[in-house]
């Protein structure tokens, strides 16, 4: 019950925080010249950028790191030789 509420509680102070964050952005875009629509729609053209760069170098990533491969394709709970070759993996016990 505790935990449940440390995570309500950890992600309402969340919301405040970036709403608080965009607020300002959006602020210091208006005092700089723009207009509080044009600061708006670059705050969330900006966002979306982010998002997507972020997304991109997740998936980069994982594809480096191999967790992209589908090992387990028989869903069994235990990868064969036959699933592990399939997916172009090395064998490191042949000489």
């Amino acid at each position: 019950m505790i935990r449940l509420l440390d995570e309500v509680c950890g992600q309402i102070l969340f919301e405040i925080i970036a709403y608080i964050i965009i607020l300002t952005i959006i602020s210091i875009l208006v005092d700089a010249g723009m207009s509080e629509s044009q600061a708006e729609f670059t705050v969330i053209i900006s966002g979306i950028c982010f998002l997507i760069i972020i997304l991109l170098r997740w998936k980069k990533r994982r594809l480096a790191l191999g967790k992209s491969v589908e090992l387990d394709t028989d869903n069994d709970g235990y990868i064969s030789e036959e699933e592990w070759a399939a997916a172009g993996m090395s064998n490191e016990d042949e000489n």
